[in-house]
């Protein structure tokens, strides 16, 4: 990894990451005096430190090879002890802001799926400010910062990868987290933001699991620029696909159509053009100008029913059609947007 070298002495700083002692307990960061060696071992307080800074400069550069190179991008103060409490937190009301983390049980600053995580929330901060307010909201936060955790863990090694803090919960202390889980919206939310969160993680890693880690890293990033106060699970399905639409052409709309549908947070399911081979759809284009989508079936078909839709499932409207063979839509009665 690279450090900061100054004045003789070499010291974990990065542009993406500063590690300080900014609250009690009092532990000054490690520092090398002449020569680049950070080697700790757990009982030394330099461990905490160096695998703080690590996997935040590890996974920034990340971030910033799928193209996004506005997030989080300034050097984050960390303070690796900086509570006794078994809690970590990220503090935005500070410039630089701050993630702290306590020592209470295992220190959690030694479990990467913590470091991740934490960074998750000064993430959504930075693409979407002020916006983590709302029972629902929060519990995407939440869900979002085990998603980013789990990926990143998953990537590196599969062991256990459904278990969130696999160093620092389950085990005597706290049971930790996971990111599978078979809950259902809506009927499975219980208004607490740790539970709740289960269903949108769990739907996310099935997703990563469809279109793999960059895919499904970049669209969950995409979409967090669109977040908004008191907003629901089914507002951060429609922004994800969205999102896809963006990023890639839709390419993967099909499959987070369907993943999203069967945990309850999509409704409107669209079916490719490609794969019904009785229909044919022509001059799409033509909808953005007003002349219109043209929609012809191979045989006359006895009745047909239309529905239009935009990308965030809202239903335009629904015709029915008789003896219909020949079908054009025009859009120069909707509004141009998405």
């Amino acid at each position: 990894m690279k450090v900061n070298f100054s004045n003789d002495t070499f010291s974990l700083q990065s542009p993406y990451v500063v590690i300080k002692d900014f609250s009690a307990p009092v532990a000054a960061p490690v520092y090398g005096v002449s020569t680049p060696s950070f080697s700790f071992l757990r009982s030394q307080t330099g461990f905490e430190d160096v695998n703080a800074y690590y996997h935040i400069t590890n996974y920034q550069q990340h971030i910033q090879s799928l193209g996004f190179t506005n997030i989080v991008n300034y050097p984050i103060w960390v303070d690796t002890r900086g509570t006794t409490m078994d809690n970590s937190f990220f503090s935005p009301g500070y410039s630089p802001q701050r993630l702290t983390f306590g020592t209470g049980g295992v220190d959690d600053a030694e479990d990467a799926d913590v470091v991740i995580h934490e960074y998750g929330h000064a993430m959504s901060h930075s693409a979407a400010p002020n916006t983590n307010a709302g029972i629902e909201r929060q519990a995407i936060d939440e869900a979002n910062g085990d998603y980013f955790a789990a990926s990143y863990s998953k990537n590196l090694n599969t062991h256990n990868w459904q278990n969130v803090y696999t160093w620092d919960g389950h085990n005597e202390y706290w049971s930790g987290r996971q990111v599978v889980s078979s809950k259902h919206y809506p009927e499975d939310v219980a208004n607490d933001i740790y539970l709740d969160a289960e269903i949108w993680s769990a739907t996310l890693m099935q997703i990563w699991d469809d279109i793999g880690r960059n895919d499904a890293d970049a669209t969950l990033i995409q979409s967090i620029y669109g977040y908004a106060v008191n907003m629901t699970m089914e507002d951060a399905a429609n922004l994800y696909i969205q999102a896809d639409a963006l990023l890639f052409a839709g390419k993967n709309a099909d499959v987070l159509c369907q993943r999203f549908s069967a945990r309850g947070l999509f409704e409107n399911c669209f079916i490719n053009p490609n794969d019904c081979k009785n229909t044919h759809i022509f001059n799409s284009k033509g909808f953005a100008d007003g002349s219109g989508i043209i929609i012809r079936f191979v045989n006359e078909v006895e009745t047909a029913t239309f529905s239009l839709y935009n990308t965030l499932g809202q239903k335009l409207f629904t015709i029915d059609k008789d003896n219909v063979k020949l079908f054009i839509l025009k859009g120069d009665s909707y509004p141009h947007g998405i």
